[in-house]
C-alpha cells in the first residue's frame, strides 16, 4: 500500500526537495503525493479534501501571519481521524513555534537547506519499523547532565484561589510543582503551586488530564535540609504580609476580568463518518458560541465522550456501501447473530444463510451499527444526570420512540434526514437557556435554605458563593500558555535525536529540554515501549525539532564536543603522563648529577686524607732519623 504524503503551501521547490528525499530514502516504498492550497475563505473545504485523501503525513507550510494555515493546523489535531497522523508545520522563523506545539502539532520545523529530520521524524512517528535515518554521531555523556524538562500546559481559567490547566500527565494531589506562567508579578511572586486535584474528563484543549493548581503567591519557606515547607507559619513576617497583599491583588484582578458571557458552556460532539460538515459548511467550528468537536467515528471505549463530556451528541448514520464495506465479524459472532430479527417485519427472523452476498453484507452492516448503539448507550447511561442528548441523523431504521424503547434511553432523537447547523445551533441555545434557568433556580433555592437556617450568618450570601468568579482566557492569549518544570537528565544526544531520563513516568507528546539550549522533543517508543526502565529512572527517546539553523550548528558543536570528549580525555591523559615522565627524567638526571658530585667530593676528601697521612709519616721518619743520628753521635763520643 502506498504511503500518502500531503503538502499545503506555495513553495513547490521546497516540496520537490521533500518528495525527492522520500523517494531516495525509501526507494522500496510507493508514494502518493498531493499538494494542496489552503482555502483562506473556507478552511473547512481544505479539511474535507484532506480527509478524502486520507494522508499518512501532512505538511503545512505556514507563512508569517498566515492565519488560515494556522487555523487549519489547529483544527486538524482536534479531529480524531488526524490524531495519529503526524501533522508537521513548516515555518520561516521560531516566532510561532511555541503556539503551534501547544496546539498539539506533532512537529514544527524552521525551513532551511537540510531536510533529513523533516522527512525522518514524521516517518519515525508513523512507521517506526521502516523509518531510516542517516548515521549521525551519538554523543554519550560521561555522566548524565542534569537538565530541566518543560511540559506543555494550557490554562483554561484563573480562579480566586487556583488556576485550571490541561496537561499531558496526571500529578497527584498535594504535590508541590514549579510552573512557568504569565501571571503579572504584582499578583504572583513565585513559580511554585500545589496540586489541589486532577482529572481526565471535561477536557477543552485536547490534553489528557486537567489540574487545579493552588496559588502560593510567594516562594515556600525552606527547611534546613533544603526542602520546602508548605506551612504558612514558617514564612517570615515580611513574606506573609506580601502573600496577603498579592492575594488581594489577584482576587481583584480575577473579579475585574471574570466574564461569564465569554465562556462556552454547552458542548456539541458530532460524529460523521463522511465528515460532511466540512463539505457543506464554511463556518469554522471554533467560531460558534458553543464548544464544537467533530470526529469521523467513535473511538474505542468511547473515551473521547468522557474527555469532552458533551451536552449533545449528533451521530450521522453511515450510508451502506457494498463496495467499501468489509465484514470484520468473527465466526463466533456470526453464529451468535445468525437468523437475526427482520429489519422490515418485527418479530420475524431472517435466514442469513439464504441471503445473497450483498444482503449478507447489509445484515452485517446493520449488526455492526446496532453493536455501536448498544455500547454507546451503555456508556452514556453511566453519566447519570449528566447523560447527554443523542441525535441520530440520516437513519430510517428507527424512529425516536422505537430507539428509546429498544435501548431504554429517553434522551434520544432520531431523524431520517440530515439537519442543518442552524437547526442544531437553535437546539443548543434552547438547551443552554433551560440549563441556565435551572442553575439559577437551584442556586436561589440553596441561598434561601442557608438564609432560613441562619439569617444573620448567610445574609450576604449570593451567587458567587456557589459559583465563584473565573477569568476564562482566550486560547490566543499568551496567558493561556504555561510550562510545568520537571527534573531530568540528558544521557545521549545527536543532531537529530536524544535520550533522557526522568524519575517519574511521563506520557507521549512534545516537551522542551533546556540543555545545551531550549529545544523541543517528540517522544517516540523504543523497544516497543514508551520508556525503558533503568534502575530508578525511566529512559525516553526524543526526536529533536523546533530549532533554527543557528541552533542546529550549536547542537552539532555540542554533540561533537561530547562525542570527542573521550579522545580529548585520552590526549589530556597522554599529555599528563608525558609531563610526569619528563619530570621524572629531569629529577633522575638531577639526582644522578648530585650523586656524581657527591662521589667526586668524597674522592677528593679521601685523597686529601692520604696526603696528610703521608706527610705525617714523612715527618715521623725525619724525627726518627734525627733520633737515630743523635744516638749515633752520642755513641761515637763514648
Amino acid at each position: 500500500m502506498s504511503k500518502k504524503i500531503a503538502y499545503f503551501g506555495h513553495d513547490l521547490g521546497y516540496w520537490d526537495d521533500l518528495k525527492k528525499r522520500f523517494i531516495n530514502t525509501y526507494h522500496k516504498e510507493q508514494f502518493d503525493f498531493i499538494d494542496l492550497k489552503v482555502d483562506e475563505s473556507n478552511v473547512n473545504h481544505s479539511i474535507y479534501e484532506l480527509f478524502k485523501f486520507a494522508p499518512n503525513v501532512v505538511y503545512i507550510d505556514i507563512k508569517e501571519n498566515d492565519k488560515a494555515s494556522i487555523d487549519l493546523a489547529r483544527l486538524l489535531k482536534k479531529i480524531n481521524f488526524f490524531s495519529m497522523v503526524p501533522v508537521v508545520a513548516l515555518v520561516t522563523n521560531v516566532k510561532e513555534v511555541m503556539n503551534l506545539i501547544s496546539d498539539h502539532l506533532d512537529f514544527v520545523f524552521v525551513k532551511g537547506v537540510e531536510t533529513h529530520d523533516i522527512v525522518y521524524h514524521p516517518f519515525m512517528f508513523k512507521f517506526p519499523e521502516i523509518a531510516e535515518s542517516e548515521e549521525f554521531a551519538m554523543g554519550a555523556l560521561e555522566k548524565p547532565a542534569p537538565i530541566k524538562l518543560k511540559e506543555i500546559a494550557r490554562v483554561g481559567y484563573y480562579g480566586l484561589s487556583s488556576m485550571h490547566v490541561e496537561t499531558a500527565n496526571k500529578i497527584e494531589s498535594g504535590k508541590l510543582i514549579e510552573v512557568e506562567h504569565h501571571l503579572p508579578s504584582d499578583h504572583m511572586a513565585t513559580k511554585y503551586f500545589t496540586v489541589l486535584k486532577s482529572g481526565s474528563e471535561d477536557i477543552y484543549y485536547g490534553s489528557r488530564y486537567w489540574l487545579d493548581l493552588e496559588y502560593l503567591y510567594v516562594d515556600p519557606a525552606k527547611k534546613e535540609d533544603g526542602s520546602f515547607s508548605l506551612n504558612v507559619e514558617d514564612l517570615s513576617e515580611d513574606e506573609l504580609n506580601k502573600k496577603l497583599k498579592l492575594g488581594k491583588s489577584l482576587k481583584k484582578w480575577v473579579n475585574e476580568n471574570a466574564s461569564y458571557g465569554s465562556r462556552k458552556r454547552t458542548k456539541l460532539l458530532m460524529v460523521d463518518p463522511d465528515m460532511s460538515y466540512f463539505e457543506d459548511n464554511k463556518k469554522h467550528p471554533d467560531t460558534y458560541d458553543f464548544v464544537f468537536r467533530i470526529n469521523e467515528k467513535f473511538d474505542s471505549e468511547f473515551k473521547n465522550i468522557t474527555r469532552i463530556m458533551p451536552d449533545i451528541i449528533v451521530y450521522s448514520f453511515p450510508t451502506f456501501n457494498e463496495d467499501t464495506f468489509v465484514d470484520t465479524e468473527d465466526e463466533d459472532d456470526k453464529k451468535k447473530n445468525s437468523n437475526p430479527l427482520s429489519l422490515d417485519e418485527p418479530g420475524k427472523t431472517v435466514d442469513v444463510e439464504g441471503l445473497s452476498e450483498s444482503a449478507k453484507k447489509l445484515e452485517a452492516f446493520q449488526r455492526r451499527q446496532d453493536a455501536i448503539f448498544s455500547e454507546l448507550i451503555t456508556r452514556l447511561k453511566s453519566f447519570g444526570a449528566d447523560a447527554p442528548y443523542l441525535i441520530i441523523l440520516n437513519c430510517t431504521k428507527y424512529t425516536s420512540k422505537s430507539f428509546q424503547d429498544k435501548y431504554s434511553y429517553q434522551y434520544a432523537l432520531v431523524n431520517p434526514n440530515k439537519i442543518g447547523m442552524n437547526v442544531l445551533a437553535q437546539m443548543i441555545h434552547q438547551l443552554e437557556e433551560k440549563r441556565l434557568q435551572k442553575e439559577e433556580q437551584d442556586i436561589n433555592a440553596k441561598i434561601a435554605a442557608l438564609r432560613k437556617k441562619d439569617p444573620m450568618k448567610y445574609a450576604k450570601v449570593n451567587k458567587t458563593y456557589f459559583d465563584p468568579p473565573k477569568y476564562f482566557v482566550s486560547k490566543k492569549d499568551e496567558m493561556s500558555h504555561a510550562l510545568i518544570i520537571r527534573d531530568a537528565s540528558l544521557v545521549e544526544i545527536s543532531e537529530s535525536t536524544c535520550f533522557f531520563t526522568t524519575k517519574e513516568e511521563i506520557g507521549y507528546g512534545n516537551y522542551y529540554l533546556t540543555h545545551p539550549f531550549n529545544f523541543a522533543v517528540k517522544i517516540v517508543p523504543q523497544e516497543g515501549k514508551l520508556s525503558v526502565k533503568e534502575g530508578d529512572t525511566y529512559k525516553y527517546h526524543g526526536l529533536i525539532h523546533a530549532i533554527g539553523e543557528k541552533e542546529k550548528m550549536r547542537l552539532r558543536q555540542f554533540v561533537n564536543d561530547v562525542y570527542t570528549q573521550h579522545k580529548k580525555d585520552e590526549r589530556e591523559k597522554e599529555a599528563q603522563e608525558q609531563q610526569e615522565a619528563n619530570k621524572r627524567f629531569i629529577e633522575e638526571k638531577e639526582k644522578a648529577r648530585l650523586e656524581a658530585e657527591a662521589a667526586a667530593s668524597a674522592d677528593s676528601e679521601s685523597d686529601g686524607e692520604k696526603s696528610s697521612a703521608q706527610e705525617t709519616k714523612e715527618k715521623e721518619l725525619t724525627e726518627d732519623e734525627k733520633l737515630m743520628q743523635s744516638l749515633e753521635d752520642t755513641a761515637s763520643k763514648k
